[in-house]
Formats: structure tokens, sequence, C-alpha cells
């Protein structure tokens, strides 16, 4: 079922529109944290991976997916930096691997979380928090709509699951700079939406405290192309007829009491 939702053309299409902008974020992110080993949990194709390993001094890379993506990475494998385990993302993520590293430098996971259940939300991020203090993270918002997403919420929703492992929000990517880059053309979300989240108590958290996002801030934010993308003219026939047959559908169904 999931090899039917992601789709080699699906992620093919994922790597051309995120690969530049993944190079962009992790170039500016090293220039402030020197991070030696990465995880990415979701890494679908491998396009952050791949962005990762063009830092000569990242010594290992982790990617972590379900089976399906297993075909993807062919093209890795002569790349000895990087390494990836199968596991099914809905379950509680296990995280022995050839790598031999207890706790990353950093941990990503970017436009995955919302492919999961809203029952597995709260787990995820635990998951993520027992192997990095500092994690790069996005989630498609509410509304942003887009191949089986299960759990769109707002960015203060994540925030707050970060917030109970102690975990605090960061931004360190100059939104004004960025927020109509070509290279964010098509992945405005990673300008948006994502955040740096770093464990209260330690080195980074206050290495990086000029860039923590206070509780007064607004950051439930959405760019304006997600709001384009959503305009029906947007969306050609096939798909506004499918949302007008659904809209129709849960109208009689509220109208009958169903």
């Amino acid at each position: 079922m999931l090899s039917k939702f992601y789709s080699k053309s699906y992620f093919n299409n994922l790597n051309k529109a995120t690969i530049g902008a993944a190079r962009i974020i992790l170039k500016d992110l090293y220039n402030i944290y020197k991070f030696k080993n990465l995880i990415d949990i979701g890494c679908g194709h491998g396009s952050w991976l791949q962005a990762a390993s063009e830092i000569s001094s990242i010594e290992k890379i982790t990617g972590i997916d379900g089976i399906y993506s297993e075909k993807l990475h062919q093209n890795f494998k002569t790349n000895s930096k990087i390494n990836f385990v199968y596991q099914d993302l809905e379950k509680k993520l296990f995280f022995k691997n050839k790598s031999k590293v207890s706790k990353y430098d950093l941990a990503i996971s970017l436009e995955t979380a919302e492919h999961l259940s809203p029952l597995r939300a709260k787990g995820f991020i635990k998951d993520i928090c027992s192997i990095s203090n500092v994690i790069f993270f996005s989630a498609a918002v509410d509304g942003h709509g887009g191949q089986n997403h299960l759990n769109e919420n707002n960015q203060s929703y994540w925030i707050e699951l970060f917030r109970n492992e102690k975990y605090d929000p960061f931004i360190f990517l100059d939104r004004k700079r960025y927020w109509f880059h070509e290279n964010f053309k098509k992945c405005p979300y990673y300008i948006s939406g994502s955040f740096l989240f770093i464990k209260k108590g330690t080195k980074p958290y206050s290495d990086l405290i000029s860039y923590k996002v206070y509780e007064d801030q607004v950051v439930d934010i959405v760019h304006p192309y997600i709001l384009q993308w959503r305009k029906d003219e947007n969306f050609g026939v096939k798909i506004n007829l499918r949302r007008f047959i659904k809209s129709l559908t849960e109208f009689f169904n509220k109208k009958l009491n169903f």
C-alpha cells in the first residue's frame, strides 16, 4: 500500500524540488553548529543525505524509512558515509545500526510526521528526541494537502510535543533572505514551517540561544506559495472533481445524519 502512495516518480519529483534547498539549509546550519554526524528519519529518496554527504567533515550519515524506499537508494551504495535502516515509522523506532553512533549530533525529520497517524505523533517525537539533542523538523500545516497526509497540524502543535520532551524551538534560517528564493519555490514549507529543536541544558542550546523562539512569538505561519497551491484553479479538473464529490458526499451525510 505504501509503495502505491510513495512511488519512485513521487520521490524523484520530491528530490528535484528539495536538493537545492537541502544544500543551502545544511550549509547555513553547519556554519553555526559543526555537526559531524546526522540521521534523517523519513529520508525518502535521500536528497538530504546527499546534501549532507557533500559537507566534507561529516563522518556518518544514516537514513531511516520504510522498506518500500529501499529500491530508491541504489545510487548511495558506493557512498561509505551513508547507511540505511528500514523500519515502519508507525512503530517505535530502534536506532541500532552500522554507524555505531549512540546519539547523533543532528537529527532531521522533514515533511514526514504528517504522513503518520495522529496517534503516532507523540511517540514519533519522543523517538526522535531519544537519538539527538538537536533536531531539524518540519511537517505539513493544516490545510496543506498532499499524498497520504494523515496528520496535518500547525507548527504550534508540534512545538508543544517537543516542549513536553524539554526541547525548545529555534529559527536559524534567514527567512527574509530565502522567502522567495528560487531554490525554495517548490518547497517553501522549509522556510515558513521548519524549526531547530534543541534540548534544554545542552551546549548547543546555550551556544545558539540568540536564535531561540520565545512563547510570545507567532509560529503558525503559512507561506503564500502554499496558499496558491490550494486555489481551485491550480488543481486541475481531476482533483477538483474529486474534491467536489467528497464535499458533496459530506454535505449529504450531514443532512441525512449518516
